[in-house]
């Protein structure tokens, strides 16, 4: 009987201990997955993606005093990651993310706060904004589609920057990226590299043909859009400064083709879509330009017009005058025929058509069956070819450029234009000229600015 009791017992004990064993497993693997949850989590997963303005990754300790105004022998922070985040009162508060405990910063101390997001400590600016990021549940900035395709451009350990919104860089840069939704930044080899995420449906223009600087060359932009680009460039400046800078192009377009001829109907039509224009600087020739275009039966017609104009401004006498007999001067009168004002050429495939005063080449043309180019360089009808560096380019790029900012500026000066707010902030990167190229990669457009 005792036996028995004691079986009973020893079965009973077998099968406590089995379900206490069980449960403790499962709470150990239910406590372990949620471990691997939290240091699986990004820092991320809690800011709402709507109201982040702005992310910074792997903050450097420079980045960390800047944005806490601090000296360096102040700085005992190591923080992750900064973003900005709109609050409902439309301002707007600092969040930094870190792995370590940390205390509420000095210059926060009264407005701000800290709290525990395992496997985060997170410092915000103002209280309000933890109501904020408490929001994130229902859509995390790590899911935000447009963050994801940011993000996978980076390795882990990059310091690049997330903007919602696209940043004021330079008004010549943000034409570029005026059709963008969001984007990206980092520096990488002294260059800024931007990914930016387009918006839906955009029809996505490339170029097929560029035109190298040359030594002179202080502007030169070839777009998919260069007429759009222009006028978009013209519309974010001053009124005032516009409407200048519009008389001073009409000016210069009367001086060098003629009064027929004028920018909206005569010049424009030729830079729609696919272009390149060119301004140059040479010695004793002032300003001049240049255009490359695509061929089309319209635009060949145009540039003969042009030729035309430049035709109808050489004099149709000349005067020279002669002293007889060391007393009299005598002045002949003669008629100049213009025919020999114009001469035509071919070369490897190209029509080249000059129009001179006489002496020097006023205007320059060269065709072929895929392009046309425009010049108001005195360049020779042997080094017109060369002077047509054509660079065939993939079908996935947008634009290319390069300005000598500081020459444009002086230049513009002369007349009393000031530009240099088409500029401004191109000054962070060493050096007077800035390139920049635009590309269409894997459904994002990708801007490259360098010196």
């Amino acid at each position: 009987m005792l036996r028995e009791k004691v079986k009973s017992l020893r079965t009973i004990t077998i099968i406590l201990l089995a379900i206490f064993g069980s449960s403790l497993c499962a709470t150990l693997l239910i406590w372990m997955a949620g471990r691997i949850a939290i240091h699986g989590k990004q820092f991320t997963d809690y800011l709402p993606a709507r109201e982040t303005l702005f992310v910074q990754h792997q903050l450097t300790d420079q980045d960390v005093q800047n944005i806490l105004q601090i000296d360096a022998h102040e700085n005992q922070y190591a923080f992750e990651a900064y973003a900005s985040i709109q609050l409902p009162n439309e301002t707007e508060a600092i969040a930094l993310f870190t792995k370590e405990e940390v205390s509420l910063p000095e210059s926060w101390q009264g407005s701000g706060a800290v709290k525990r997001l395992p496997p985060f400590t997170v410092v915000v600016s103002d209280k309000d904004a933890l109501t904020v990021l408490d929001s994130a549940y229902d859509q995390p900035l790590s899911r935000y589609v447009s963050y994801k395709r940011l993000s996978e451009r980076y390795t882990h350990g990059t310091n690049w920057a997330y903007f919602r919104k696209t940043p004021t860089i330079a008004p010549l840069i943000n034409t570029l990226l005026e059709t963008v939704r969001t984007m990206s930044i980092s520096m990488i080899n002294d260059s800024w590299h931007i990914w930016a995420y387009p918006q839906k449906n955009m029809e996505v223009m490339s170029v097929s043909h560029i035109l190298e600087p040359t030594p002179d060359t202080i502007l030169s932009i070839s777009s998919a859009t260069l007429r759009a680009d222009l006028l978009k460039l013209l519309d974010n400046q001053e009124e005032d400064r516009t409407r200048v800078l519009l008389s001073h192009i009409e000016k210069k377009i009367y001086d060098d083709i003629g009064p027929s001829v004028s920018w909206e109907y005569d010049i424009a039509p030729l830079v729609e879509n696919q272009a390149s224009l060119q301004l140059h600087t040479q010695s004793g020739a002032g300003m001049t330009w240049s255009l490359l275009t695509k061929y089309t039966n319209e635009k060949q017609r145009m540039v003969n017009d042009l030729h035309k104009s430049v035709l109808r401004m050489q004099q149709d006498v000349t005067v020279v005058s002669r002293v007889l007999d060391d007393r009299f001067e005598a002045k002949d009168v003669r008629v100049q025929s213009k025919d020999n004002l114009q001469k035509n050429h071919e070369q490897a495939g190209w029509t080249i058509r000059a129009t001179t005063d006489g002496q020097e080449r006023l205007l320059t043309t060269a065709s072929n069956n895929e392009v046309i180019f425009i010049t108001t360089q005195p360049v020779s009808v042997e080094t017109v070819i060369n002077a047509v560096n054509i660079q065939k380019m993939d079908t996935h790029t947008l634009s290319v450029g390069a300005v000598d900012h500081a020459a444009v500026i002086a230049l513009l000066q002369k007349v009393d234009i000031d530009v240099s707010p088409l500029f401004s902030s191109l000054e962070f990167l060493q050096g007077p000229i800035v390139h920049w190229s635009l590309t269409e990669e894997h459904g994002l457009h990708h801007l490259v600015i360098s010196p």
